[in-house]
């Protein structure tokens, strides 16, 4: 029998009906905070304890190795047993597969899992043998080209990995001659060479042999009595491919999840395969949890009024497992100006309303984060501290209570600085604190090179990007300085004249160096900075590397050192800005336990904590810029409801003018008026002609995203209409420049244009 903590006892009316319906099709719609994670490991262990099922006859599939992991460690302790089954991810399970069956697709025993740093080595390989170049293709780009032709574009291509010969691969590789092929082509040799299997292979494979082999696909069918799937929402084509295979022969599959909270449709997950799941299924059971036992009423209420702007999902509200019943929500215009005799009116609740606050100045708001934090934690200063028992008497909270969520890493950059200025212990969960990023510090030291020419800066930025003075190089120049003295810039261009630097671009260093070094005292750093990024060919690199986040990150320094010089006025010098960065180059304030928690919302997926603040939440930068479709802006507000709901006792929204780094003025998110003005403590009243300005700029973004949805299926080949130039056929799509290249049958040439351009599409 199981230890003594398996008691159903333990468990509210919804979540022992998930738990004791065993049999047939189940699905949970799990809402945040509802006990999912108990309802599926009560499950396994009443499967194991009530029932008798053997662990290793279960298969329960989670969607990270880290809730894999704490799902094992739960069931032990429920079921007494250190057999927990295949408790574990698809990857994991496919693993799991091939280790038994890879004889069945001719590979060893001993295949070898390829990560993204596995991969990047076999690229180099190719680009080396064939003379590609990151300017053809980046290894980001080229790891992206890879997974979509194996997924999209070629998705019978592993029927070559396993019938093709070694060397009828390599042929294969030889005979290309377009980037794409030979990328492609000269991977697969690679991982056939070596036996590897990416991350899209092991899926793939596993498909292959329960498709083409009966006798496998009916062993593991009779051994996996149950099957159990978590996170159903974030399920794509091929996982739901997989399942789908291996549930026929017993027909007891049982899924959870929530639609609300789908925010991974950009690596494939499709919200459909939930919310259509009992039309594919027979004489499906649908238990609905909502019951919330993380967050307090206001939370929740806030939360519920979010996201019922959405239409993609299944209308539930959570009700709050601590204070009683959520009440109907009033519904009150989103945007409507807000009159004098305004007053909110407070839901009968013991917890405080969640706050919203509009800050004059992204400093501004890192400000008032401050101000906030001192009055959670009761102290004048948060100074690290281990425990909470070392805090003042006053504390509600300890520092490590609290999480700063955002949207984009880049967001984090004030935050920083002011919580550095100000003493407030921080960590970054997943993410480089803002000065320790690698675009970051190699910008700051061009501009040190430019000041001070010192050897620190010179290897960080001599090579970067590429000019071909490479360890070899530097070497020489290190045992020039031991004999000549001087610095290694001094060597270098004492040496450049010489045959070694014959291939290289240092002379071309060498005279931007020499160049800004003369001139930069009559220019401002920021035009500096901007100089130096464009004519270094730093800037470049990156476009071509393909990060938006890591150019975000470069804009935004651009506006930190903006931000410095207009609070300097005519005192600022290089030298000055150089000492003030590197103050916040110092990661100590980082490294303690008890410290404030920033991350991306996406990070805090799964987690929770007593308080939550959520900033940047302005128009292009949450929703973010990249937003589309009406489709994709759901994904955003999703994903807002996802922040929400980690906060347990206290939510803080926030948002700042200013400017973004992309274009125009800041406006306060949609999301904020989203939210019923009754459920919100406004600390400050938004100005009306902000307010007006805002509305408009929302309804003409959401006019031009209904837009793009309304064509977003329309295809190369389709005919369509213009009001002006008539009937047409679109020749060419080019999404990534938001364009479509049109034949109208009344012009003579072909025309490229917008998305915004007025066209309809002719016929079904």
């Amino acid at each position: 029998m199981g230890s003594e903590d398996f008691n159903l006892d333990n468990l509210n009316e919804e979540q022992r009906a998930a738990v004791t319906t065993t049999e047939g099709y189940v699905r949970v719609i799990a809402g945040a905070g509802s006990g999912k994670t108990r309802a599926l490991t009560y499950r396994f262990a009443y499967l194991v304890n009530e029932i008798g099922i053997l662990p290793s006859h279960i298969l329960c599939v989670t969607f990270t190795n880290k809730a894999a992991a704490e799902m094992r460690n739960r069931i032990r302790k429920l079921t007494g047993d250190n057999d927990t089954g295949y408790i574990s991810t698809f990857h994991g399970f496919c693993v799991s597969v091939l280790q038994e069956d890879s004889h069945a697709v001719s590979y060893p025993k001993s295949f070898l899992v390829l990560d993204n740093s596995d991969i990047d080595a076999m690229l180099q390989i190719i680009y080396e043998e064939r003379g590609l170049t990151l300017r053809q293709m980046t290894f980001s780009a080229a790891r992206d080209m890879i997974e979509i032709r194996k997924l999209f574009k070629e998705p019978h291509y592993y029927e070559d990995l396993i019938r093709m010969s070694l060397d009828e691969i390599h042929q294969k590789y030889l005979a290309a001659t377009k980037a794409d092929d030979i990328i492609f082509y000269g991977y697969l040799y690679q991982e056939k060479k070596c036996f590897g299997l990416d991350y899209n292979d092991l899926l793939k494979f596993v498909l292959y042999i329960f498709q083409t082999n009966d006798e496998i696909r009916q062993k593991w069918q009779e051994r996996l009595e149950y099957i159990m799937i978590d996170e159903f929402q974030d399920i794509d084509w091929i996982q739901y491919e997989l399942m789908k295979a291996l549930c026929p022969y017993h027909n007891n599959l049982f899924v959870v999840g929530d639609p609300d909270q789908t925010i991974y449709t950009w690596r494939g997950a499709d919200i459909r395969y939930l919310l259509e799941f009992d039309k594919n299924f027979p004489g499906v059971q649908t238990i609905m949890m909502n019951r919330n036992y993380r967050s307090t009423k206001p939370i929740l209420d806030v939360a519920n009024s979010l996201i019922s702007k959405n239409k993609g999902r299944i209308k539930k509200d959570l009700i709050c497992g601590n204070e009683g019943e959520s009440l109907p929500l009033a519904r009150t215009s989103s945007l409507a100006t807000p009159s004098a005799g305004d007053t909110p009116a407070t839901p009968p609740s013991t917890s405080p309303l969640p706050s919203y606050f509009h800050a004059k100045s992204a400093e501004e708001e890192a400000e008032n984060l401050v101000k906030k934090i001192r009055e959670l934690t009761g102290n004048t200063v948060v100074e690290p501290v281990e425990t909470t028992a070392d805090l003042t008497t006053t504390a509600q909270f300890a520092p490590s209570d609290i999480a700063i969520l955002y949207r984009a890493h880049y967001i984090s950059r004030t935050i920083e600085e002011v919580f550095q200025r100000e003493k407030i212990a921080y960590t970054l969960n997943s993410g480089v604190p803002f000065f320790d990023r690698t675009e970051i510090k190699d910008s700051l030291s061009y501009l040190r090179m430019i000041a001070y020419k010192d050897d620190l800066s010179f290897l960080r930025v001599v090579n970067s990007p590429k000019r071909n003075v490479g360890e070899r190089r530097i070497k020489f120049l290190k045992e020039y300085v031991a004999k000549h003295g001087g610095t290694l810039y001094d060597a270098l261009k004492l040496s450049v004249g010489d045959e070694l630097f014959a291939n290289t671009k240092a002379q071309s260093f060498i005279d931007l160096i020499e160049n800004f070094s003369a001139t930069y005292h009559n220019m401002q750093i920021s035009e500096l900075f901007s100089h130096v990024m464009n004519q270094s060919g730093y800037e470049l690199a990156l476009r071509t590397e393909g990060s938006q986040e890591r150019l975000d990150n470069l804009a935004e320094l651009k506006q930190s050192i903006y931000e410095y010089e207009t609070s300097c006025g005519e005192e600022c010098t290089l030298e000055n800005y150089l000492a003030h960065a590197a103050l916040y180059t110092n990661a100590d304030i980082t490294a303690h336990k008890n410290a404030v928690r920033l991350m991306t919302i996406h990070t805090a997926k799964g987690l929770e904590f007593p308080v939550v603040f959520i900033v940047g939440m302005n128009e292009n930068m949450f929703p973010s810029q990249k937003v589309d479709s009406l489709k994709a802006m759901e994904e955003e507000r999703r994903l807002a409801f996802v922040a929400v709901t980690r906060a347990q006792k206290r939510l803080y929204l926030s948002e700042a003018e200013g400017f973004t780094n992309h274009a125009g003025g800041r406006y306060p998110s949609r999301f904020i008026f989203d939210i019923d003005k009754t459920l919100l403590h406004y600390e400050v009243e938004l100005p009306p002609q902000l307010l007006t300005k805002t509305k408009l700029y929302i309804e003409e973004s959401d006019s031009i995203l209904a837009k793009k949805s309304e064509l977003a299926d329309l295809k190369e080949g389709d005919t369509v209409e213009h009001k002006i130039l008539g009937r047409g056929t679109i020749l060419k799509i080019d999404r990534t420049a938001a364009t479509y290249t049109v034949k109208f049958e009344k012009v003579a040439t072909p025309r490229k244009m917008s998305f915004k351009a007025p066209l309809t599409k002719v016929g079904g």
